[in-house]
This record gives structure tokens, C-alpha cells and sequence, in this order.
């Protein structure tokens, strides 16, 4: 085969290389509408709201608008594609932000989006705990990060704000409780940064950390962190509930839990499991009245450590990882498995409530469980996984408030 020469290929490559470049196609775009409007019907004019739009891997799209007279805000050119979703927010006068659904952008489809707002009281007790969790990371025999986690539900129709009074002299939002010696407490970027308490709404206390926020009727994820430090003797740890609480659990890890033994009277133990070549220990309480006290013992001793109960187990993994803990993420294969399992499990719930099947209390109580496993299940299965389960938790936030107006239509 005879190759070509210099002098023959050079026609064709002045040809191409004076050729006009292919057209690339605009990127897909669409326009966005919001719609803000107070819990009784008013519209919320002059409102600023933040639009930000995700495209499975970051944040593609972050602006501010105010609403006109009708409680509409627009925007134009918005970036849609498959992996395209939208959410709105707006932050009122009283430190509380609102959320929209999270909805999918379509090129060339105008998508609507609307946000409630909801007035603030002090009256009632329409707070309790879906669960909190406390998990102690154990690198160093002598010294105990604990990370505590709560999600809590607020049963009511308004934000609610009647906790202790405030330095400020209002009411907090929220009670965080905190066993007796913790120190260097702080706050946790969970269940991300933009929603985490932020340092200067938390008032650090002896015995509690008070959220100053307001709790919006769809409930809130709050995360501290603290340490425990042990010179050779047991630390006794007190956790007063300051709330009714579904379930209460602690798990136990770290390079340095072989050194350490736990003792507790309040927790029942679970059974022994690994997570890849990791051991671990759970303890597990359900249905609490607010005011019991949650105790165990955790000091040196010569002890192994283990850990159970799979519903838990994507909560162990992600909040120790979130606390740097460094374990290894499981499979990709396990992740999805379990988390389209969870998804199943939400919209069966959805369809059960919208039917008519369960009361608001089960309703929300089992439904908040599920979204926690999926949204900390995210955090170890990555973007993808987090973009499944925002879908998840809006489409079961949609489907309570379709089933709330479907109960007031009934009655």
C-alpha cells in the first residue's frame, strides 16, 4: 500500500483547516416561574426569593428575585437538561427559610414552582423527635467526638418558636440536649452547609444547645458535635429528652473502640455486625416521653465493639464519615439496592396517606424515618444518589399536603 506523501495530503489539510467550524448548539435553557403565598391564600408580594438549580454534580444556577403585587417571581433562560432540578427558598423576617418542591427543568418547558409561608407561634407542644442519634467516634481511648443528630417534626400549622427564652429575650426554636462535661461543642454542616444551624442561631448552654430558628411545620435536621474526655474513669453521659421521641440510638466506632466498654441501663443492645473490616456497636430505645433520661456509662475496659440493624447502618457510616471517621463506603450495588428499596417504601406510605389509610401521627412519623435513611444514604452513594433522594423527599412532602387537603375536603 503506498502511503501518501506531504505534498498530496496537504490540499486536504488546508481544506479542513479553513473549513467553518461546526455550530454548536445552544445550551438548553427554560423559563421559571415562583409563586409565594402565605398559609392563609395571600400572596407575599415584594418577597426576595433564591432559585438554584442542580445538575446532579453542583449548583448551575443561583439568583434572587422579589415577587410582583401577585406573589410571582420569573425567571428567564434558566440551564434545563435530563439532569436539570430546581428548588426555591425564602427566608423570612423571623430567621425561617421555606422551601419549594424540587422539580425537574425541561428545555423550552416553563416550570412552576410555589412556597408557603407560615406565621410563627409559641403556643402548643407540636414538637417531637423521629429519632436522635448519637454517634461516638472513638480514635483515641482517652477521648470521645460524639456526633448528635436529631430529626424533628412539627405537627402543628405554623412555625413554631416556644422554647426557653432567648439572651435577645425570644423564645427559642428548638432544644438541643447536652450531657454533663461536653466541650468543644459546635455546630454540625448537616444535612448540608446552606441548612445547617448556624453558629450565631445557636446559644450554647451547660446542659443544651438552643436552635434559635423557628421549626417550620415540615420539621428540621439539626447536628452538634462535642467531645467527652475520660482521664482514666468511666464518663457517665445524661440526656434529658426535651421532647417525645420515636427512637433513640447510639453507635459506638472508631480505631480505639477495642479499648473502650460501655455500659447502659436505658439502651437495649443490638446484635453484632461488621461494616467491611470494622466492628461496631449499637444501642437502641424506642417511644420515650419527654423528660426521660437517656444514660450509659462509656469509659477504658478491655471490650469488644459492635453494631447492628441495617435501618441504621447508612446512618452509622455517613455520620461517622461526615465526623472523618474515614470508613470505607459500601457498594455501589448495595447503595442503590438499598436505596430504591427506601423510595419503594416512601411511596407506598404517600399512596397509604393520600387513600386515607393513615393518621397525620404514623403518617409523618414512619415517612420522616424513611427520608432520613435516604438522605443519609445519599451522603455515602453520592450526587446521584442525592438527586434520587430530594426527588423522594418532595414527592412525600407533596403527597402529605395533597392528603391534607383531601382531609379538610372530606370534613
Amino acid at each position: 500500500m503506498k502511503v501518501p506523501t506531504l505534498v498530496a495530503v496537504a490540499p486536504l489539510l488546508a481544506a479542513t483547516a479553513l473549513a467553518p467550524a461546526p455550530a454548536q448548539s445552544p445550551a438548553p435553557t427554560t423559563d421559571v416561574s415562583v409563586r409565594v403565598n402565605h398559609a392563609d391564600g395571600r400572596p407575599a408580594s415584594d418577597t426576595a426569593v433564591r432559585l438554584q438549580v442542580h445538575d446532579g454534580h453542583e449548583i448551575v444556577f443561583d439568583e434572587q428575585a422579589r415577587t410582583d403585587a401577585a406573589g410571582r417571581a420569573r425567571w428567564r433562560g434558566v440551564p434545563a437538561g435530563e439532569s436539570a432540578r430546581a428548588r426555591a427558598a425564602v427566608r423570612t423576617d423571623d430567621a425561617v427559610t421555606y422551601y419549594s418542591d424540587t422539580v425537574a427543568l425541561e428545555p423550552g418547558v416553563d416550570a412552576a414552582l410555589e412556597v408557603t409561608l407560615y406565621p410563627v407561634t409559641d403556643e402548643g407542644r407540636p414538637l417531637h423527635l423521629d429519632t436522635l442519634h448519637l454517634i461516638v467516634q472513638i480514635d483515641d481511648p482517652g477521648l470521645y467526638r460524639v456526633l448528635q443528630f436529631m430529626t424533628v417534626s412539627n405537627a402543628g400549622q405554623a412555625a413554631y418558636a416556644g422554647g426557653p427564652a432567648l439572651r435577645d429575650g425570644r423564645r427559642a426554636g428548638l432544644v438541643l440536649p447536652l450531657p454533663p462535661g461536653a466541650g468543644s461543642v459546635r455546630v454540625a454542616p448537616f444535612p448540608s452547609a446552606e441548612e445547617a444551624l448556624p453558629p450565631e442561631a445557636a446559644e450554647i448552654r451547660s446542659d443544651r444547645v438552643l436552635d434559635a430558628r423557628p421549626v417550620p411545620p415540615a420539621g428540621r435536621q439539626v447536628a452538634i458535635t462535642y467531645d467527652l474526655v475520660s482521664e482514666g474513669e468511666p464518663v457517665e453521659v445524661v440526656l434529658e429528652l426535651p421532647y417525645p421521641t420515636q427512637s433513640v440510638s447510639l453507635l459506638v466506632g472508631g480505631d480505639a473502640a477495642g479499648q473502650v466498654d460501655l455500659r447502659t441501663d436505658s439502651l437495649e443492645p443490638q446484635p453484632d455486625q461488621q461494616i467491611g473490616e470494622r466492628s461496631y456497636r449499637m444501642w437502641l430505645a424506642e417511644a420515650l416521653a419527654p423528660g426521660t433520661r437517656v444514660r450509659f456509662t462509656i469509659g477504658p475496659h478491655r471490650g469488644g465493639l459492635t453494631i447492628a440493624h441495617w435501618a441504621l447502618l447508612a446512618l452509622g457510616v455517613g455520620l461517622l464519615c461526615a465526623v472523618a471517621a474515614g470508613l470505607q463506603r459500601p457498594a455501589p450495588g448495595h447503595v442503590e439496592r438499598r436505596r430504591d428499596e427506601i423510595i419503594a417504601a416512601i411511596a407506598a406510605l404517600d399512596d397509604a396517606y393520600e387513600e386515607g389509610e393513615l393518621e397525620d401521627s404514623e403518617y409523618f412519623g414512619r415517612r420522616a424515618a424513611e427520608l432520613e435513611r435516604l438522605e443519609l444514604l445519599a451522603r455515602i452513594g453520592g450526587a446521584a444518589a442525592t438527586d434520587r433522594g430530594s426527588a423522594a423527599r418532595d414527592g412525600a412532602t407533596a403527597a402529605g399536603k395533597r392528603g391534607r387537603r383531601r382531609r379538610r375536603s372530606r370534613s
